[in-house]
């Protein structure tokens, strides 16, 4: 029997056909037990599985928000392993809470829980978190008014010719009623400006509640900031004189001329109308009459006048 020489050289193996296929047989069985060695060992993993916590009623809700993930360190062959990653529907826990105020889930059923959703011979190591307790209050909304957190400067010889303006100034707020027990108002996002020379008018989310639980409607307002030109004006106003025998009396001056700074819109607006400037006759003991200022417009400012007193001149009757 003619022995038949063994050619080593890879070359002339891949060249060959028949040794190639042998080749090729060898490299997947060798792959095949490695695979299956590699396969048998114990391995460790982290997976996250969705828990869903189901109030008895639509008019229930939980203090706080629930977790929705529980962290779970599985041990177990990289077969078991693999078979549950091949799954196709993901391990989630749902639970339909009571009617009890206060539930709570441990470590224990949270385990055996998880386990009916797994591979039997998966062995979990840990869970996060370990205890979840829930209290279950009512579900009220109530509304409230929002406040402008700002803070705002405007540039030089501009006004702010009224108050920050916020539309809706009052919101819907929900969730449990032992936290809005506590919830009297809201405020918005910090707006901030700075020298500001024109109108703003933009929508402002809302400051974010700590409690997720607590959720406002709508989640944003409109705010608006008149921002105006100043301008001057001089103004001359009567004087008025109060008290009694007015006939006998004469003042002098009888007007003064008021200096009024305004927006430029309000130029035209004014009026001597809105202003009640008066002297008063009571006391005639004095050399001269001290003015007392009334009214003023509302949308002036840095008002000055001409004169703070008038002199007076009694006239007798014979």
């Amino acid at each position: 029997m003619s022995k038949r020489n063994v050619n080593f050289n890879i070359l002339q193996i891949v060249k060959d056909k028949s040794e190639r296929a042998i080749l090729m047989v060898c490299i997947g069985i060798a792959f095949v037990f490695w695979i299956a060695t590699k396969m048998s060992k114990s391995y460790e993993t982290d997976i996250e599985i969705s828990v869903e916590f189901t109030p008895p009623s639509e008019n229930n809700i939980l203090t706080k928000t629930p977790p929705n993930k529980l962290d779970v360190s599985l041990k177990a062959t990289g077969w078991d392993l693999m078979f549950q990653s091949l799954k196709r529907n993901e391990p989630i826990l749902n639970y339909n809470l009571s009617n009890d105020t206060l539930q709570e889930f441990r470590l224990q059923q949270l385990t055996r829980d998880i386990k009916n959703k797994l591979t039997p011979d998966i062995q979990i190591s840990t869970i996060t978190p370990e205890y979840i307790p829930l209290r279950l209050d009512e579900r009220v909304q109530k509304r409230i008014p929002i406040r402008i957190n700002s803070s705002i400067s405007v540039a030089s010889q501009y006004l702010q010719t009224a108050p920050i303006s916020v539309r809706p100034d009052t919101i819907l707020v929900k969730g449990p009623a032992s936290v809005l027990r506590k919830i009297n108002q809201w405020q918005t996002a910090p707006l901030a400006f700075d020298q500001l020379n024109t109108r703003q008018t933009d929508d402002i989310p809302l400051r974010s509640y700590p409690n997720g639980q607590v959720i406002f409607e709508p989640q944003a307002v409109t705010y608006d900031i008149i921002i105006e030109q100043l301008t001057e004006r001089i103004i001359e106003i009567p004087i008025t004189l109060t008290g009694q025998q007015q006939d006998s009396i004469h003042i002098y001056p009888n007007t003064v001329k008021a200096r009024c700074t305004m927006g430029l819109s309000n130029y035209e607006r004014l009026s001597s109308k809105q202003f009640k400037i008066v002297a008063s006759i009571a006391d005639l003991t004095v050399d001269k009459l001290p003015l007392i200022i009334k009214n003023e417009p509302p949308f002036t400012q840095n008002i000055t006048y001409s004169v703070d007193s008038v002199n007076y001149l009694i006239i007798k009757t014979r």
